[in-house]
Parts: C-alpha cells; structure tokens; sequence
C-alpha cells in the first residue's frame, strides 16, 4: 500500500494506488486552493510579497515559527509556542512564499465582494462621502450581529482613520482590491 507524501507546499501527493475517482478528486482540492491564488490582482500579489518579505525576518525564504514569534513580539503581541502553534493550524510550516500567497488567497476570497462592502459602509454614510464618524462605526460594530470588542475594531479601522473619520472606500480598496483592479 502507498503512503501519502506531500510537496513543498504541503499539498498532498495522490497515492499510486487510488482509485480514478480519489485521483480526479484529490487533484480538484489541489487546483481549488490554487485557483484561490489567480484570483489575486498583481496590487494584491505584490502587496502581500512585501508583507512576506516583512515577516521572513531571517531572510531565509520561509517564515518559521521564530520568525513568527519576532513578528508578535514586535506588535507587542503574545508569542508563546501555543499561540504559534495556533496560527500554523492551517498553514504547515515552514511557509515559502508559494504557499504564502496560495494561503493569503484563499483568505481574502472569502472577503465578501467590493460592491458588497462599500454597500454595506453606505448605509452609515449620509452624505455619501465615502466616510464615517469613527464612534457611529465603533458602536454598531460592537453592539450589533456578531459584535466586536471596541479595541479590536480600533486595531482593524486604525490605518483609514483620520481626525475621528473612517475612510471607507479606501479600507475597501485595501481588503478587497481597488476598483481599477478589479
């Protein structure tokens, strides 16, 4: 009997052994989270070549558990081996950047679409100016659907702030692709 292997990426090899239909069906998960990786606009791709190279703080190509645990402790961030352990859940490691981007991919797939997100946005905005009062957003999202506590909502809308205002549209651009990429 065949053992499973896996390649670089962590993907497994399909056993010499498998029946047609395992075969077809192991090589469609394989191009699923691939496909998620071609739906990246080259804004996004490079972006997230630039967050990589950020996170590789060895410079050896892959981002490891240590280089992890300096990416926390630099964000004055818990770092433990089980908060580590945690988040390489879903990536195995160490993560190259094929599998960094193919990983990041999948995730931002499942951000809902542009159109989608500035709707949402909009029914804050009276005047359709593409921003929010900071405090009206602060307070649906920690008090309405699946709330959000207030520091984390701080943490996530910080960077699109500006003098008690949420710039929307531009939070939007960043999380799901500018609407010249798109």
């Amino acid at each position: 009997m065949a053992t499973d292997k896996s390649n670089s990426l962590g993907e497994k090899r399909i056993p010499l052994s498998s029946t047609t239909s395992e075969k077809v069906a192991a090589q469609a998960a394989v191009r699923a989270s691939s496909g998620a990786f071609a739906q990246l606009t080259s804004s996004q791709i490079q972006e997230l070549k630039e967050a990589f190279a950020l996170l590789d703080k060895d410079g050896d190509g892959n981002i490891g558990e240590d280089d992890l645990k300096t990416m926390l402790t630099s964000l004055n961030q818990e770092s433990s081996s089980q908060v580590v352990q945690e988040m390489f859940d879903s990536v195995r490691p160490p993560i190259n950047l094929a599998s960094f981007l193919t990983f990041m991919g999948s995730m931002l797939c499942r951000i809902s679409p542009r159109m989608d997100l500035l709707e949402a946005f909009a029914t804050f905005d009276d005047t359709q100016s593409g921003k929010i009062p900071i405090g009206l957003l602060k307070e649906a999202l920690s008090t309405m659907g699946d709330r959000i506590d207030a520091k984390d909502v701080e943490s996530i809308l910080r960077s699109h702030t500006s003098h008690g205002m949420f710039y929307y549209e531009k939070f939007v651009d960043a999380v799901a692709g500018s609407k010249d990429n798109n």
